[in-house]
């Protein structure tokens, strides 16, 4: 979902659930901030089960087969850094990949500030990915920019 995003952002208590979130057309719903089994980071639930992931290569899962579970050919491996300021440095002096291109790190902040949106509000807040405009909430909507003073602008 690099050059997507989700499509609806919830507060807390709304949409039928005490922690907010937000979801992907035709994908997954992504909560924010629920209590976490052994103090682990991130918890995905599937069709075949679960898996828990932190730092550290602290990885549980349920049932514990999936853990040995070898990858496929045609599953999607992801580029590994251990340091990501020599990642950048690499990106700008050689050329190199970036691990995180402007672009997902856009994709990433824009998903935290329209969830700040919908909390800010308690409101749900409907986002078109592709336009990036919010299609359905006119104050969160006027959130997006604000007024600037001579000579800034934004825009051509």
């Amino acid at each position: 979902m690099d050059n997507s995003g989700p499509t609806d952002f919830y507060p807390e208590n709304s949409d039928a659930s005490e922690f907010r979130h937000y979801k992907y057309e035709k994908g997954p719903t992504v909560y924010v901030n629920t209590p976490m089994k052994n103090k682990h980071m991130i918890h995905f639930i599937g069709d075949e089960g679960e898996i828990l992931v932190s730092r550290g290569a602290r990885i549980e899962t349920s049932p514990s087969i999936l853990r040995g579970m070898p990858m496929r050919a045609q599953d999607v491996r992801l580029q590994v850094s251990d340091n990501h300021r020599q990642n950048f440095l690499d990106a700008v002096i050689y050329g190199k990949k970036n691990i995180c291109p402007a672009e997902i790190g856009h994709r990433s902040a824009t998903i935290c500030h329209l969830m700040s949106f919908a909390r800010r509000l308690n409101s749900h807040v409907k986002w078109d990915p592709k336009s990036e405009t919010i299609t359905n909430n006119p104050a969160a909507a006027a959130m997006i920019s604000r007024p600037r003073r001579a000579p800034y602008y934004l825009g051509a």
